[in-house]
């Protein structure tokens, strides 16, 4: 099953760097590139980045951030949780669109 695991600020911190360094890269070499591969690594950091900070904003007791309130429920009503299946198709298609976009542009 995938999901966005919670995050601690330093696993935050070490993924921004990590995107940080690929932003320098793309930033030297684009202008001996073609703009789509700009652009499509562009996406890919964006999706890394997303993926982060939905990472950090989950937290949790263990990690030591809070935990985000949860909105309440009504009776009869299905808590809207960041372990939904919503949840778990945007995580995975966060990391579709970091795999992908690093694939092709790799080439």
């Amino acid at each position: 099953m995938t999901r966005i695991a919670p995050m601690t600020w330093w696993r935050a911190g070490l993924n921004l760097a990590g995107a940080l360094a690929v932003v320098w890269t793309l930033w030297r070499v684009a202008p001996g590139v073609e703009g789509w591969v700009v652009a499509l690594v562009a996406l890919g950091i964006a999706a890394w980045l997303v993926r982060a900070g939905l990472g950090l904003l989950l937290g949790s007791a263990a990690t030591g951030i809070p935990a985000p309130p949860r909105p309440p429920v009504a009776d009869g009503e299905a808590p809207i949780a960041f372990e939904s299946g919503a949840m778990r198709a945007l995580a995975a298609g966060l990391v579709v669109v970091m795999a992908a976009a690093g694939a092709i542009t790799a080439v």
